[in-house]
């Protein structure tokens, strides 16, 4: 947070990587600090989420509003890896609790992409059960990840909310790591996986290996800077911070439904 505010008195805009931040006292900080930057200075604060701009997840929305699959009856995020940190990740942090992890690191694109898909806010309630390989007093990253995610699915035609349970692991003897989010209703199913693909419940492939949303993410804010105007479609600090709010409900669960706040 100390970073942001400093470069935002200094005058500049800035960039975020996700998460926003690795507690929720640095991302109300950051939330504040960019909001009044923006309103007294015109400086921008925005985050490097591309999944706004991923086509295999805008496909995904666009087939639920038009009400593909029927009623939703829920979904399922699951997140598994041969090993954690993965073989690339170096830095020491990563296989730490306090800023590392598979659900804070990758997690937040899914979540942060749950809220694209359903709206932001639409995570009302978690209930999940966290467990570290060193216990619960110890520094060690998770380990398993089992939960549910309660989530409003007005806009598509459901009354209640729909369930979308979480399942994450980090030593599988699996092939290749799994990342998917798949959502069911009572005429079928679509999975997206890796990030930027679309299938459905046939196997049938209708977005393969789509752009993530990279460029998109300078690209929206080069053109807010540019133009000196509100930003249009850039992912803001309150945005992000919803993905860490869930995030942060999650670790609190120990198995009980806890709501998500998102102020």
């Amino acid at each position: 947070a100390a970073l942001v505010q400093t470069a935002l008195r200094a005058g500049k805009h800035v960039i975020l990587e996700k998460p926003i931040s690795a507690s929720k006292a640095d991302a109300d900080t950051i939330v504040e600090a960019a909001e009044t930057a923006l309103a007294s200075r015109r400086l921008h604060t925005s985050l490097d989420i591309g999944m706004r701009w991923n086509e295999a997840l805008i496909k995904l929305r666009g087939e639920l509003l038009a009400r593909k699959l029927g009623p939703l009856l829920g979904g399922v995020l699951r997140l598994h890896f041969k090993r954690w940190p993965r073989k690339w990740q170096v830095q020491p942090w990563c296989a730490g609790r306090a800023e590392g992890g598979a659900l804070r690191e990758v997690g937040t694109h899914y979540l942060f992409g749950i809220q694209e898909v359903f709206g932001h806010g639409s995570i009302k309630r978690v209930r999940a059960q966290v467990s570290f390989p060193d216990g619960p007093d110890g520094t060690a990253a998770e380990d398993a990840v089992d939960g549910v995610l309660e989530v409003v699915a007005s806009a598509f035609g459901n009354s209640a909310p729909i369930e979308i349970g979480l399942s994450v692991r980090t030593a599988e003897p699996i092939k290749h790591d799994l990342y998917e989010l798949e959502i069911t209703g009572q005429q079928g199913s679509l999975k997206l996986f890796d990030f930027t693909s679309l299938e459905d419940g046939n196997g049938k492939t209708l977005v393969q290996d789509a752009d993530y949303g990279r460029r998109e993410c300078i690209d929206e804010l080069l053109a807010a800077v540019e133009e000196g105007s509100s930003p249009k479609n850039m992912v803001t600090a309150r945005q992000a911070r919803n993905a860490q709010r869930v995030l942060d409900s999650v670790f609190a669960s120990n198995g009980v439904w806890v709501p998500v706040c998102y102020e």
